[in-house]
């Protein structure tokens, strides 16, 4: 069975935050022992975001001072000029400290219900932009909706601000967060305009999220191609990932119906402009292509074949984006904090 720890890692990089981008920091020398910097780090987007892991067996409070005093203790080596190194299957990291990588810090303690606290008293004392103190299954459950490290960031800038007492609790401001973003593909399907169903919107979200990572099953033709594909789709929130994918799923459906043969659609994000468009190939009925994400003459795709039976590819194209969302929103959150 495996620990509460591993669940939660093993999410993050299974639905949400990319595979490419997580990793479990080296140990660092601090005097004759050594350390570790952080339980998971995560850094993508001109951003990073550390997590410490502490369980509440001896309580809350004790794990939650746990993680402080471990994050106050790497900080201060980091600043001095340790860098903080490590490796997944994908890249290999060596990050020395940066005063312009916006930087978010969570403190994870262990089993419970759902919660969520902004730290911004932390976080100025610190001089960082963000320092929250979650529940892992708070992380777990936002990991198996699939946000994304974007959605995180926010859910910590609106625990800042409690507009909406119906909310104040974290398992019903993130029930909250999640049906906000759902709500507007139901009413999109509703209208019934883009003739879509749910098989071919759920194929689109998984082959997105498959992309996000990248997953093992996508084939990369251009290695170098694969990263900025996943660093764009870890730089959507959730409600445009939804929407992305129905615009995946819609165009599809489109160009299998006579007299159509083929579809096009926009989709506008802060993230990207991406144009969904999908043919009908009437001659080739059987044989699948298999994902093809590829970077040509400064433009990334993304290939996706949503069928088999009807012969019909979908393709997402998107330009190499200026700027991140995540960044923009811990630079937010550093400003909007009271002084």
């Amino acid at each position: 069975m495996p620990s509460r720890q591993e669940q939660l890692i093993r999410a993050i990089q299974e639905h949400s935050a990319g595979a490419p981008f997580i990793f479990s920091p080296d140990e660092y020398r601090k005097g004759a022992a050594l350390r570790e910097p952080s339980d998971l780090a995560w850094i993508c987007n001109k951003s990073a975001v550390l997590f410490w892991m502490q369980d509440s067996a001896r309580g809350m409070a004790a794990a939650a001072a746990h993680n402080l005093r471990q994050a106050k203790g790497w900080l201060r080596s980091w600043r001095r000029g340790v860098p903080l190194c490590g490796e997944n299957s994908y890249l290999k990291f060596e990050q020395p400290f940066d005063p312009d990588l916006r930087l978010a810090l969570i403190s994870v303690t262990g089993s419970g219900p759902a919660s969520l606290h902004n730290q911004d008293t932390i976080a100025a004392d610190l001089d960082v932009d963000a320092y929250a103190t979650v529940s892992d299954q708070f992380l777990i459950d936002l990991a198996r909706a699939n946000g994304s490290m974007l959605d995180l960031v926010r859910l910590i800038l609106q625990a800042a601000t409690p507009i909406d007492p119906l909310a104040a609790d974290a398992t019903s401001r993130l029930n909250r967060y999640l049906t906000n973003a759902v709500d507007p593909i139901r009413e999109m399907a509703k209208r019934g305009r883009q003739h879509v169903v749910e098989q071919e919107f759920a194929s689109a979200l998984r082959l997105l999220v498959g992309s996000r990572l990248p997953a093992q099953r996508i084939e990369i033709v251009n290695p170098n191609g694969a990263f900025p594909i996943a660093a764009l789709l870890n730089d959507l929130c959730l409600s445009e990932l939804l929407e992305l994918a129905f615009a995946v799923a819609s165009v599809r459906s489109q160009a299998s119906l006579p007299p159509f043969d083929r579809a096009l659609r926009l989709v506008e994000t802060p993230a990207a402009r991406f144009t969904v468009s999908a043919t009908r190939n009437l001659r080739h009925r059987s044989t699948p292509t298999v994902p093809r994400p590829r970077a040509e003459c400064g433009r990334v795709e993304i290939g996706l074949e949503m069928t088999v039976e009807d012969g019909v590819t979908a393709w997402l194209h998107h330009a190499i984006p200026q700027s991140s969302q995540v960044q923009a929103t811990l630079s937010q959150l550093r400003v909007t904090r009271p002084s």
